[in-house]
């Protein structure tokens, strides 16, 4: 299994995780190569989510992440996953 597949997995189980808290998930297909790869929208707010596994980002890629213009109501958030975990570790931006 490569990579690729494994971030896909990834997403996935991201977007499980964000509709079982009531989120309505669009996957961006940028996948991986934009800033986010999951937006989800509930009746009161949008969610900004970027998936990623093993190491932590990199600070410079936090504060891109902080830095993206969105409306006010708008959350953004970072799950990391790491290996043979069943939930992601969420870094709240």
């Amino acid at each position: 299994m490569n990579a690729t597949h494994k971030l896909a997995r990834d997403i996935s189980r991201s977007i499980q995780v964000l509709e079982g808290s009531g989120y309505r998930c669009i996957r961006i297909s940028g996948g991986a190569f934009g800033e986010f790869d999951i937006i989800g929208l509930s009746s009161t707010d949008v969610m900004l989510c970027k998936s990623c596994r093993g190491k932590p980002p990199w600070a410079g890629t936090i504060a891109e992440l902080r830095h993206v213009i969105a409306p006010p109501n708008t959350r953004r958030m970072v799950h990391r996953w790491l290996p043979r975990a069943r939930l992601p570790q969420v870094i709240v931006l």
